[in-house]
């Protein structure tokens, strides 16, 4: 996984995502309710739309043996349904924050592109941001990487990610060890 970093690519994202949203308001809307795909014990929920129009919905899921789980679903809109759940990981260190949560967000080529926070420290607020890849559709995932500098036991989180229409993606986070990049 290539990460760059580019506080213009991500304005002009930004820009891209705004004048996208102003122009969906003259349609008309349909609502379609869906079953939900979340297991027992669920929060954190992040829907995210993709340049192609999938969408996926990502949550965490708590399990007895106190590991939680960061799992995923998309939406077949032709079905009107939600696909099998899939988990990306589980694991015991992550950090859960209702405010402060992971997602899964489909790129342009197919990619699925990830990112949760674990704890790397003691601290309350020691935890970093991981990112991991997929390129088939969620049944294997890319060792995670850090988009920040590692070894720095402060919060880093509040992420999002925006995918480029002609591939890749923008990701703005909070560093607490250098600020905003």
């Amino acid at each position: 996984m290539r990460i760059t970093r580019s506080l213009s690519g991500v304005c002009l994202g930004a820009a891209l995502l705004w004048s996208a949203a102003c122009s969906d308001r003259a349609r008309p809307i349909t609502i379609t309710e869906l079953t939900s795909p979340v297991g027992t014990d669920a929060a954190e929920p992040f829907v995210a739309r993709g340049p192609d129009g999938r969408v996926v919905l990502s949550w965490l899921e708590r399990a007895a043996d106190s590991s939680v789980a960061f799992r995923f679903a998309s939406l077949d809109t032709a079905m009107a349904a939600w696909s099998e759940p899939k988990e990306i990981l589980r694991r015991k260190d992550l950090f859960v924050n209702w405010a402060d949560f992971p997602s899964v967000v489909p790129l342009a080529d197919g990619t699925l592109l990830a990112h949760w926070l674990q704890r790397n420290g003691s601290g309350r607020y020691a935890y970093d941001v991981r990112l991991s890849e997929s390129r088939d559709g969620g049944s294997t995932w890319s060792e995670s990487a850090l988009p920040h500098a590692p070894g720095i036991q402060a919060e880093h989180g509040f992420v999002s990610i925006l995918p480029h229409a002609e591939g890749g993606a923008s990701l703005v986070l909070l560093d607490g060890g250098a600020g905003l990049i």
